[in-house]
């Protein structure tokens, strides 16, 4: 191994070491050790978004809880009879038609 090389993996070293010596916020320490302990990226949205496509599958937490279920869309209910007495079709809906007696 060249002296140079040698020299320059030494200096990186100094630094890691220093930058883990470094006294850490409360706040990126609690990130850290969540993501570690999920086993989780610590990374933003887009580079997640990126990781995701990169091994095909999905790297962030889905929403907690059970899927809420779609809103049924309101429906007119319509009754129809007919009676022989009465001659027109009554319902909701249905008009009477002019000249028809009510029975």
């Amino acid at each position: 191994m060249d002296l140079a090389e040698w020299e320059r993996m030494r200096m990186r070293r100094r630094l890691w070491q220093d930058v883990l010596r470094r006294m850490q916020a409360d706040a990126e320490v609690r990130v850290v050790r969540a993501r570690t302990h999920t086993g989780r990226p610590l990374a933003g949205d887009a580079f997640m978004a990126k990781l995701e496509r990169l091994v095909g599958r999905r790297l962030r937490p889905l929403p907690v809880g059970r899927p809420r279920k779609p809103k049924a869309k309101k429906q007119m209910t319509v009754a129809y009879f007919y009676s022989p007495d009465i001659k027109w079709l009554a319902g909701f809906g249905a008009d009477k038609t002019e000249g028809d007696d009510e029975g």
